[in-house]
């Protein structure tokens, strides 16, 4: 199977598609609000879910292998903040910032953070 192609569904969530045929192969719906950014590694796929009113209890950063099953949810530099961006900074590194005015280098590969810096 060639590599997929991950889309923002019309619901908020995502999904995967064979891009030589087309074929939906697998969905996954948004975890706590909707689907606002997508962000392609080697495999799977890194989504990023809108940050208003998203639930406080768990990052709404996370990485899904190519059955859109949750691999890893990033690491937050404390239990109440929220990522309201994120983008590459190298081939293995996002960077994302945060409501509570944290910018942080994430590991695409575990979720972790690995360094963050105080930006107010």
């Amino acid at each position: 199977m060639a590599t997929l192609n991950y889309e923002i569904t019309t619901s908020g969530g995502v999904r995967a598609v064979d891009p030589e045929t087309g074929a939906e192969v697998a969905t996954c719906p948004a975890t706590g609000t909707m689907v606002v950014q997508l962000l392609r590694p080697a495999s799977g796929v890194i989504v990023r879910e809108a940050y208003y009113h998203y639930p406080r209890v768990r990052s709404n950063v996370y990485y899904l292998d190519s059955q859109l099953k949750e691999v890893w949810r990033a690491e937050r530099p404390s239990a109440t903040d929220v990522y309201v961006s994120a983008g590459w900074l190298g081939s293995a590194v996002l960077r994302c910032a945060t409501w509570e005015c944290w910018e942080c280098d994430i590991d695409s590969a575990s979720g972790r953070i690995l360094g963050k810096v105080f930006t107010k």
